[in-house]
């Protein structure tokens, strides 16, 4: 669904972000100006820097902006589309849910408070967004999984749902300039 970064046109960060899923796990996100985005998964040891235990790079696929309350119930409420056990595209791809795999019918979206910084400097405020999301996927080739990410929203009062694709990456695949 997508081309990675190549060597001649590299993935310039302008904004990074950083949120906590619990149980030591902090997630990095690194984001280009065209909304790629490079993923780090990490483990918070004490007295060590950040253990990166999974590198992932998504592309947005799709974005939608639910307007009124049943627009977004019709994504994250008890029956939407993001915590199904099943997520489809409207080509017909079909993924599977990661996330709660084991848990028959609808998966409650896992809440999570983002903080963004646009500006590199310390003094700079981050964006706040608060995402309701679910992790899908599907195998491509043998061992080789593709990822769907869809992700409820919201901040400063408005509403948006961005579908992202991605894919693993071994730490080889990353040259930092």
């Amino acid at each position: 669904r997508f081309a990675l970064p190549r060597e001649d046109d590299p993935m310039i960060v302008s904004a990074q972000g950083r949120f906590e899923l619990g149980e030591g796990m902090i997630v990095h996100r690194f984001y280009s100006e065209r909304s790629t985005m490079l993923q780090l998964l990490c483990r918070d040891v004490a007295g060590a820097d950040d253990l990166v235990e999974e590198i992932t790079l998504y592309v947005p696929l799709e974005s939608a902006y639910p307007e009124t309350r049943e627009q977004i119930h019709g994504w994250i409420g008890p029956q939407g589309r993001i915590g199904r056990p099943e997520f489809r595209l409207a080509d017909g791809t079909r993924y599977r849910r990661i996330w709660f795999d084991d848990e028959p019918g609808q998966a409650t979206p896992v809440r999570y408070t983002e903080e963004v910084f646009d500006e590199p400097d310390a003094t700079s405020r981050p964006r706040r967004i608060v995402q309701d999301a679910m992790l899908y996927g599907r195998e491509i080739a043998p061992g080789r999984n593709e990822y769907l990410l869809p992700a409820h929203e919201s901040t400063d009062g408005e509403s948006s749902v961005t579908l992202m694709v991605g894919i693993d990456l071994d730490r080889s695949a990353l040259k930092v300039l």
